[in-house]
């Protein structure tokens, strides 16, 4: 497995330009096949909802691209670091959850709960979307070029991400809320 690394790092390539390149390739990949449900539902809302508010969703389509992109960024960063394709794109999918989560948990002391996520809540999310794309994708090019590689154990893996489930369901439930 380690001789497959060794044999492309001793040809003479740009490890930053190669990196790049494989980044775009997989994201315009990524892009065509998470592009055939969004052009259904659009194609959807478009057809057969008759009022305002279904045919608004429409504008929300750009949001959860940037979504997938963020998710493929991350996942492509973890799989630099771990190289272990399945548990690199766990560890990423883990990694965009909680950046995802990341605005309800801060204390941002929202009264109105839906008026006011909708006003602040979207531009921290894209703020959040779109640094967390940049650093993945500038993290993935300096760990590949420094030839950084973790090895994690499956079990950590598993209760570790159990371990964060549970603070997280704590965090949102009522119990969260005695807790100083």
């Amino acid at each position: 497995d380690e001789k497959r690394y060794i044999f492309w790092r001793s040809k003479p390539a740009n490890v930053k330009l190669l990196m790049t390149v494989k980044f775009f390739i997989g994201l315009i990949a990524f892009l065509i096949v998470i592009a055939c449900p969004i052009v259904f539902s659009i194609v959807t809302v478009v057809l057969f909802t008759k009022d305002r508010i279904g045919r608004d969703l429409i504008h929300w389509v750009p949001f959860f691209v940037l979504m997938a992109v963020m998710t493929y960024s991350l996942c492509f960063a973890c799989n630099v670091l771990v190289r272990k394709t399945a548990r690199a794109w766990l560890i990423g999918m883990l990694l965009a959850g909680l950046l995802l989560v990341l605005p309800f948990v801060l204390p941002l002391n929202y009264k109105d709960f839906v008026a006011d996520t909708m006003r602040w809540t979207l531009s921290s999310y894209l703020a959040i979307i779109l640094g967390a794309s940049a650093a993945a994708f500038v993290f993935s090019l300096y760990a590949t070029q420094h030839d950084w590689h973790l090895t994690p154990n499956l079990n950590v893996l598993l209760w570790g991400g159990a371990v964060l489930l549970f603070v997280l369901v704590i965090l949102f439930s009522s119990q969260g809320a005695n807790i100083k």
